[in-house]
Formats: C-alpha cells, structure tokens, sequence
C-alpha cells in the first residue's frame, strides 16, 4: 500500500466517521433538544466551537449543566451530559446539534 491509497482510505474513514456523528446529533436533537426547548421555552444554538440554550422570554444563555440547574431549569441537566459527549478530536457531540429557533 502506498501515500496514496493510504490517504484515500484515510479519507474515507473520516467522511464516514463524520456522517455517523452528524446522524447521532440529528437524533439527539430530535429527541431531546427539540422537545427541551419547546418544554422550557428556549432556543438552541450551535457554532463557532460551542453550544448553548437561550431562554426566550429574556435572553439568559445557559452553555452548561451547572449554568441550566441556576437558571432553574433542571431538565436541561441531562441533555447537557448528552450533549457534553466527547465525540474525539476534542469535539462534543453538541457542536454538531442544529439549532433549533
């Protein structure tokens, strides 16, 4: 095997690799961000290398566990923890959830 085909293969494994994550942050959103924000009234936003809930009514942004369970919105402590999974590469899997708006 030479350069070349080794750099092909690579390729293709992290095109693969890439769209099984993609496809795992669709179902988490579906299942857990989508329902969240329409339960507590928040948007979510992703991008730039972070993630973060928006309460409507006044702006307050909450990027993290402890951050939600102070803004008093405990439900949004365990979509954190799904959405802190390291995914490799020093990216979360919340890095690759659409927003929802």
């Amino acid at each position: 095997m030479n350069h070349q085909e080794i750099k092909k293969n690579l390729q293709k494994v992290e095109r693969e690799f890439q769209a099984k994550v993609e496809a795992l942050a669709e179902q988490a959103r579906t299942a857990l961000v989508v329902p969240a924000c329409k339960k507590y009234g928040v948007t979510f936003h992703s991008g730039m290398g972070t993630f973060f809930f928006e309460r409507k009514d006044d702006g307050h942004t909450m990027g993290s566990e402890d951050e939600a369970r102070a803004a008093g919105l405990f439900g949004l402590a365990p979509i954190f923890r799904t959405l802190d999974l390291d995914v490799g590469r020093d990216d979360l899997l919340g890095h690759y959830v659409r927003d929802v708006t």
